[in-house]
């Protein structure tokens, strides 16, 4: 069956990526959570989409201008939400048990982050997470680092067919692909876990093609649709 996983978190009645929309996925009992992890000044791994923080806070500078009190003092779409650190959302799920697929994409396609993925480690091993996890980029030099650093479920984002994505699945790199909606549907040998998925139809086209996972924005109409309690 289809995964369908909260893309940052469910963010139609709370911030994106913020501890409230995560709590939100789960309550909806979204079957897996995706979000994203930059680095502060200070190597802080924190949890935003953007690197700048311009759309979210309204502060024209970008994460890796502040140090993490600094990020502190900002707020999410004028909520009382901030932007959480990396060790507080996975101390959050561990707290709750979550039972789901957890996938942390590693924004280093833009800035190249040095040492952020062996600091992403240090964080996970430290909380000791239970939920599965896998680890996405569209920065395939992140994903060959990973590799060399251990066995862990690693796949490769992207847009368009992008013949980097066979050559790192072929040598076991990854082992999935994360393309957006188009690519998705063609014949794969390979799990394939599409993005953004919102619309109806592209929701049924990707479950009766049982695909491994969708990111989406609209869980709730995600669950009625794969469950067969809504036809389009």
């Amino acid at each position: 069956m289809t995964t369908i996983f909260a893309h940052r978190g469910f963010h139609l009645t709370e911030p994106e990526n913020s501890m409230a929309a995560f709590a939100a996925a789960i309550k909806m009992k979204a079957e897996g959570i995706e979000t994203d992890v930059h680095l502060t000044k200070d190597q802080v791994p924190v949890i935003m989409h953007d690197e700048s923080l311009k759309r979210m806070t309204g502060d024209p500078r970008y994460v890796n201008d502040l140090t993490l009190s600094q990020l502190k003092e900002l707020h999410l779409e004028n909520s009382s939400e901030q932007i959480p650190t990396l060790f507080e959302f996975l101390s959050y799920l561990k707290e709750v048990d979550y039972p789901g697929i957890l996938n942390l994409e590693i924004k280093t396609d833009k800035i190249h982050y040095p040492e952020i993925e062996e600091i992403t480690l240090k964080v996970i091993q430290q909380v000791n997470v239970d939920c599965r996890v896998i680890f996405s980029s569209f920065y395939a030099p992140t994903l060959i680092k990973l590799h060399s650093m251990g066995n862990f479920e690693c796949a490769y984002l992207f847009k368009f067919s992008d013949r980097e994505a066979l050559k790192l699945l072929q040598a076991g790199v990854v082992q999935s692909l994360h393309p957006r909606y188009h690519y998705a549907l063609r014949d794969q040998a390979f799990p394939v876990r599409a993005w953004t998925i919102n619309r109806p139809l592209q929701m049924s086209k990707c479950f009766a093609k049982g695909l491994a996972g969708i990111f989406t924005d609209e869980l709730e109409l995600a669950f009625q649709i794969r469950d067969n309690k809504k036809v389009i």
